[in-house]
């Protein structure tokens, strides 16, 4: 079943790519068909990139089975399985999410400012090494990235062939990186699709508790006057 990957950011308060709200995405699965007791599978074909931010977005809103194939698309066609292109028949739900939005796995953009100074934070910065350096503007007002702010980009967590690192090479890469599960961490890309990755890698694959998401990510905080800002 497709759900387009432009649906799963919309622009709120003037900012692009932003999480969209719970009716919204309740509403596309039930067009659908999903159940809310329904494992969900999700797939892409950039290496799970956008598959980590719908996961992310599900788990926001308390979907509770829902799951990635590792190496996505790729992984599925060369392992020998089936594909098709016939349009499946949908039958629509009634999808209601009936847990509360879980705010823990969102931080914004005055909580971000506020943990700079708070020696149990760390930034993490998950996009490429030129928009770290503010060589690559993205046509962000201001270029560069948040002061003290730790820069794995986010293709650091996949093999040649979209797989993710075993938990011991992706427990290897953050430590040289400083990032250690005793810390509040806060991902952020330019739109918060591969800061998901990032926080995937992190949460799920290495069990660190304290992993949340900049939604605005750099498109807010690189598009403002009063943020700091490094190069």
């Amino acid at each position: 079943l497709n759900y387009p990957t432009k649906e799963l950011q919309v622009v709120a308060d003037g900012i692009k790519g932003m999480l969209p709200p719970g009716d919204t995405v309740a509403a596309k699965l039930s067009s659908l068909g999903v159940e809310p007791g329904d494992t969900i599978i999700i797939v892409d074909h950039i290496k799970n990139l956008w598959s980590t931010r719908f996961l992310w977005t599900l788990e926001v809103y308390g979907h509770e089975d829902a799951r990635m194939i590792d190496g996505s698309y790729a992984a599925w066609t060369d392992g020998g399985n089936s594909v098709s292109t016939a349009a499946p028949s949908v039958k629509s739900s009634n999808y209601k999410f009936t847990a509360a939005k879980n705010e823990s796995l969102i931080i914004d953009l005055e909580a971000v400012k506020e943990s700079l100074s708070d020696p149990g934070s760390v930034v993490l910065d998950t996009r490429s090494a030129e928009e770290y350096a503010g060589t690559d503007s993205r046509d962000n007002l201001r270029h560069g990235h948040i002061p003290s702010s730790i820069h794995v980009e986010w293709v650091q967590n996949v093999d040649d062939n979209g797989r993710f690192l075993s938990a011991n090479q992706l427990k290897s890469l953050y430590g040289s990186a400083n990032i250690s599960d005793d810390l509040d961490i806060y991902t952020l890309c330019q739109t918060a699709v591969r800061a998901a990755h990032g926080w995937f890698v992190l949460q799920d694959l290495l069990g660190y508790d304290n992993v949340a998401i900049y939604d605005g990510s750099w498109i807010e905080w690189g598009n403002r006057e009063d943020t700091p800002i490094d190069s």
